[in-house]
């Protein structure tokens, strides 16, 4: 039926829709392209990550020169260095650390039925900060989803002016790269936040 009804359109449409559909094609294949004439940067890699809304995004593009290895990525929460007090707030926002929160009688972290770990103090859990993770391996023309992950994460690590909380450790073989987060919730309470999204080479 829809060979038939390709058939019965006239040239000069068929010729408009071809024209795009090549168009479409070449811009991908272009963009590709432009990406590996660019060079991409190697880790670390740090962008600027509006949260607040549900369904923002960020994106970076990166490279991989290294042996296969575990790459860390993770939202990074400014706080002005030396500052106890500002430490402190955004230590109030950001949730307490893993290593503090509430164990088993085994010494074990405790996870909740989402797998997620258990502050010992409600009121040290923070701001909730859902998070979709997606990464992408780039070929000569094609991007490829190798790793995804849909997170809250904890805060797991502070210090250089940051405290950090690490989305996940996913293994990556040398190449090029594209990373995508993407907001799953309101945050308006970090509006006036600096935060960032970030890749680190641990070996570096």
């Amino acid at each position: 039926m829809k060979n038939f009804l390709i058939r019965k359109l006239p040239f000069g449409i068929l010729s408009i829709i071809f024209s795009f559909i090549v168009m479409t094609q070449n811009s991908n294949a272009s963009g590709l392209s432009d990406i590996f004439k660019s060079r991409p940067p190697e880790p670390p890699v740090y962008v600027p990550f509006d949260i607040t809304k549900k369904g923002n995004k960020a994106e970076m593009t990166f490279r991989l020169t290294y042996e296969r290895r575990s790459y860390p990525f993770g939202i990074s929460f400014k706080y002005k260095e030396g500052d106890q007090i500002d430490r402190a707030r955004v230590y109030k926002l950001t949730g307490s650390m893993v290593a503090s929160n509430k164990r088993n009688r085994n010494g074990e972290l405790e996870r909740d039925k989402n797998g997620e770990f258990v502050p010992s103090d409600p009121e040290d859990s923070g701001i909730p900060t859902p998070v979709r993770l997606k990464i992408f391996l780039i070929t000569d023309n094609k991007f490829e989803l190798i790793y995804e992950k849909e997170t809250n994460p904890p805060l797991t690590s502070p210090g250089g002016g940051t405290l950090t909380k690490n989305i996940g450790y996913p293994i990556l073989e040398p190449g090029i790269y594209k990373a995508e987060i993407e907001s799953l919730r309101d945050c308006p309470e970090l509006i006036d936040e600096k935060i960032e999204f970030r890749v680190i080479n641990p070996k570096r």
